[in-house]
C-alpha cells in the first residue's frame, strides 16, 4: 500500500530551492577557484587557537559576510517581494548543515557580517533546524562536504542571490598574478542570482573578489580580525 508524507524542514527547503515558479527567474555563474587562501589561514588560526577548529563553512560565512557588506555588492544581499527589492545592510544567511546519518538542519545565521568568526563558529555548532527563511537574505550551501562538485540553480524564494560551493580537490588552476597554470585546492563556486536584481557587472566582480581572497592567505586572515 503506498504511503504519503508532507516534506519538512531540510526536505521543504530543498524542494522550494528547486521551485523556479516560486524562487523566480535565475541565472546561475560558475568560476574554479583556488582555496589555498582560506586553507592556509584555517591551519594558521589552528595553530594559535588548537582548540578552536573553524570549519571551512564557518570561514565562508564570515568571508561573504565582509564581501557582502561592501557597497558594490549590496544588491545581492537583497529579497524580492513581488515587484519589491528590499536592500539588507545585515547579512542573514541561510545555511544547510549535514549532520550524522544523511541528515540536514537548515539554520539562518543572522548578523554573519557584525559577528566574530569565534561567534559564528559557536552559532553554527549549537544551532537547532529552523523553517523560517524570511529573514534570510543570502544563501550559502557548501556541497563540499557530501563530495559534490558543482551544482547550479539553488535558490529559495525571495531571496535574490546564492553561493554554492563544490568540493576542494587538488588540480591545476589559471594563477591570474602568475601568468600560468598552477596546481592547487580547488572547488568550482556557483553564484546564483535573480537577474531582475543583480546586474552582470556585479556578479563578474564579485566573483572576481571572491577568487582573489580565497586564494590568499593574508586577505583571508584580514577579513576574518
Amino acid at each position: 500500500m503506498p504511503t504519503q508524507r508532507r516534506l519538512a524542514g531540510a526536505e521543504e527547503f530543498f524542494a522550494a530551492s528547486m521551485t523556479l515558479r516560486e524562487a523566480g527567474p535565475r541565472l546561475s555563474l560558475m568560476r574554479l577557484m583556488s582555496f589555498d587562501g582560506m586553507i592556509k589561514a584555517r591551519e594558521e588560526l589552528s595553530r594559535r587557537a588548537p582548540l578552536q577548529r573553524l570549519t571551512p563553512t564557518v570561514i565562508l560565512l564570515k568571508v561573504l559576510g565582509a564581501l557582502l557588506s561592501r557597497p558594490q555588492y549590496n544588491e545581492l544581499n537583497s529579497r524580492v517581494d513581488q515587484d519589491t527589492v528590499i536592500t539588507y545592510e545585515s547579512v542573514n544567511v541561510a545555511l544547510p548543515i549535514y549532520r550524522e546519518r544523511g541528515r540536514t538542519t537548515v539554520i539562518v545565521v543572522e548578523d554573519v557580517n557584525r559577528k566574530t568568526v569565534e561567534e559564528l563558529s559557536s552559532e553554527v555548532r549549537s544551532a537547532k533546524e529552523g523553517t523560517d527563511y524570511s529573514k534570510a537574505t543570502f544563501l550559502l550551501v557548501n556541497l563540499g562536504v557530501m563530495g559534490i562538485d558543482a551544482i547550479t540553480g539553488i535558490s529559495l524564494p525571495g531571496i535574490a542571490s546564492s553561493v554554492a560551493i563544490g568540493r576542494i580537490r587538488k588540480g591545476p588552476v589559471y594563477d591570474e598574478a602568475r601568468d600560468r597554470t598552477v596546481t592547487a585546492n580547488i572547488a568550482w563556486v556557483t553564484l546564483t542570482v535573480d537577474p531582475r536584481v543583480v546586474g552582470p557587472d556585479v556578479t563578474g566582480s564579485f566573483l572576481a573578489d571572491l577568487a582573489s581572497v580565497l586564494a590568499n592567505k593574508d586577505l583571508v586572515l584580514q577579513l576574518l580580525s
